[in-house]
């Protein structure tokens, strides 16, 4: 067992990492993938998020990442506009199938980028029962699915570090 933010990972036991083509069971070694990001010159912990949520055990996290951990967030113009590629190709494959499945949207987005000779691969951590449920119809007997889409980019240095050198302040 491990700790993030104060709480045991023994909870984590069920969790996955699915990036398109691997699937890794969520382990110390990736507490990466609980780090902070970055939005409009703010920070905010995932991993504080995740422990406000799992004060309640109904409630299930499932967070899809617009990159792997190190990897930049990408802007392309499509359409004559600047526009997140993410976010992009997430959308069209939600508009042309809301019922798609967690695992085969991340794969999906994943060929789009790779098609785009982009250097960003999605991925979702959620628990293993999840990864082939409908995004839009995740249905979990007493328990609530509390899903985060997360199109920014993603650190490991801590809040002060983060300050310190860049000058940004904590939300």
């Amino acid at each position: 067992m491990f700790q993030i933010s104060g709480f045991t990972c023994g909870m984590w036991d069920k969790y996955v990492i699915w990036d398109g083509i691997n699937e890794e069971p969520f382990t110390e070694d990736k507490i990466g993938h609980l780090c902070t990001i970055m939005v409009d010159g703010k920070l905010f912990s995932i991993s504080e998020i995740l422990a406000i949520v799992r004060k309640k055990p109904q409630i299930v996290p499932i967070m899809v990442f617009s990159c792997k951990n190190g990897q930049s967030s990408k802007e392309k113009n499509f359409d004559g506009k600047p526009r997140g590629v993410f976010s992009y190709f997430w959308n069209a494959i939600m508009d042309r199938d809301p019922y798609v499945t967690f695992r085969d949207a991340i794969t999906l987005v994943n060929i789009n980028m790779q098609q785009e000779d982009l250097e960003q691969r999605a991925e979702v951590f959620c628990r293993i029962d999840i990864l082939d449920m409908p995004i839009m119809n995740v249905f979990l007997a007493n328990e609530v699915p509390f899903t985060m889409i997360l199109d920014m980019c993603r650190t490991e240095l801590t809040f002060a570090e983060f300050e310190r050198t860049f000058k940004v302040s904590k939300s």
